[in-house]
């Protein structure tokens, strides 16, 4: 995988070193799960631990971005009927296409990526 994330990185690079344009950002959030098993009678899990992402992407034209993703999201789950703390950990590419409507900018998404489930033993 760390092979396939080089080749995409590299593409990524090699993209903005042509159009001189290359956009990277950093960002942290918050999770809330619905009506999750680890807690029960509960409509909404608030996650104290941070969601942190950073990404990388080379606009295509003037509406259209290629993005390349990397985030960490917490997640409890359930196993043997107790919690397991844990972290779900994506790596994403994705196209991202803005357009203008009557309320205003929209964008709609799509990708593909690799999703690791990594559990607190």
């Amino acid at each position: 995988m760390r092979r396939i994330s080089l080749v995409v990185a590299a593409l990524l690079f090699a993209g903005a070193a042509q159009a001189q344009i290359l956009w990277i950002g950093a960002g942290a959030g918050t999770t809330w799960s619905y009506e999750p098993d680890t807690a029960p009678g509960e409509t909404f899990l608030h996650s104290g631990t941070t969601a942190p992402m950073v990404f990388a992407a080379v606009p295509l034209n003037d509406d259209t971005l290629l993005r390349l993703r990397a985030q960490t999201l917490p997640v409890d789950t359930l196993y043997n009927g107790e919690a397991w703390p844990g972290k779900v950990q994506a790596i994403t590419l994705g196209v991202d296409y803005f357009f203008e409507d009557f309320l205003g900018e929209a964008v709609l998404s799509a990708g593909f990526g690799r999703y690791q489930l990594d559990l607190q033993a």
